[in-house]
């Protein structure tokens, strides 16, 4: 009798609990692509950290090439082992958007394509449900990668006016010197992104005073859609010494979605002080690439797992749509984005 590949990977997890004298069954596993998921059910009196205690040695002998990512299923009452047994494929944007757009519609008022699911799907977020997004990661994790998606996207429409600002002019000075078409301003300092803010701020008010005068619905369909991406915010909040950075964004991000508006903030260092209640509340979408530690991961997606990723493009979304997601990132350099135009 052939015993499965899943079955196998059962059984080794399970000797793997018994050797370690914790309390757990791993009752089904899955191979993926590239991960490998191993779902388990805690014995009465097990406890995560029984598990958590011993995640190097767990993912040594799993032959894991990165830590293990441990989640939970409340309402399964399972526990999930993440874990990579090959190295994910570059998925190259050009190639891989015109193969999504090929082979399935993209739905949505602002549909996305951003990466692919562990299963192996495509990911698309539609930019206007979400409707503002919290973006982290250290250097070399492919945060600023996915920014360069998000440009890339809006780029292949003709209905989406970016606004852009990089304190550090690293990641969006090429974009305005090109002078693509949907780039309509930006900003490299704390004082040009305020004046960037303001200036979407009066387009907001009198689109709504527009929208009012003629007695219309709300309908984005009447403007071009407005995407504000702001790379490295923690400097611009740590620059901020009476907090107007964070109470212009929060005020723009409380009215901005009926007016066809959406903002992306990004940052390497996610930490309370950068990343406020009053930000996170406004800004309920998350993505988080490879941080630096458990805390920065809570932070960020208010669960740790985060730290474990493989960086270079390895991700996780949570929003309203996908709970706690993994996912990899497309690539993309800027370069690619003003070729294409």
């Amino acid at each position: 009798m052939t015993v499965s590949p899943e079955s196998e990977m059962v059984d080794t997890l399970n000797r793997i609990f018994t050797g370690f004298r914790i309390n757990a069954k791993c009752v089904e596993a899955t191979q993926l692509k590239h991960f490998s998921f191993y779902d388990s059910v805690l014995d009465p009196g097990c406890r995560l950290v029984d598990i958590s205690k011993f995640s190097e040695e767990i993912s040594l002998a799993l032959k894991s090439l990165t830590p293990m990512l441990l989640t939970t299923i409340p309402e399964k009452g399972i526990v999930r082992l993440q874990t990579i047994h090959k190295k994910p494929d570059i998925l190259y944007f050009n190639k891989y958007y015109d193969q999504v757009v090929n082979s399935q519609k993209l739905e949505g008022d602002l549909p996305f394509v951003i990466g692919e699911k562990y299963s192996g799907e495509p990911l698309i977020l539609d930019m206007a449900t979400n409707p503002h997004l919290l973006v982290a990661g250290t250097t070399g994790s492919g945060k600023s990668v996915l920014l360069h998606t998000l440009i890339a996207n809006a780029e292949k429409r003709n209905d989406v006016d970016l606004y852009l600002s990089d304190t550090k002019r690293v990641e969006f000075g090429k974009y305005e010197k090109a002078q693509l078409s949907s780039v309509k301003m930006c900003a490299f300092d704390f004082k040009s992104t305020m004046a960037l803010l303001e200036e979407v701020y009066e387009i907001m008010e009198s689109r709504y005073r527009k929208l009012g005068k003629f007695d219309l619905t709300l309908d984005t369909s009447y403007f071009n859609k407005i995407l504000i991406i702001l790379d490295e915010v923690s400097d611009l909040i740590l620059l901020s010494k009476t907090r107007d950075f964070e109470k212009m964004v929060v005020k723009l991000a409380q009215k901005a979605r009926a007016a066809g508006i959406y903002m992306v903030l990004a940052t390497q260092r996610p930490s309370s002080e950068i990343l406020t209640g009053l930000i996170k509340a406004n800004f309920a979408a998350r993505i988080a690439f490879k941080v630096a530690s458990r805390v920065d991961s809570r932070v960020i997606l208010d669960e740790p797992g985060a730290e474990t990723l493989a960086g270079k493009g390895d991700g996780i979304i949570n929003n309203s749509v996908y709970s706690y997601l993994r996912f990899q990132s497309t690539f993309i350099t800027p370069q690619e984005i003003i070729n294409k135009n």
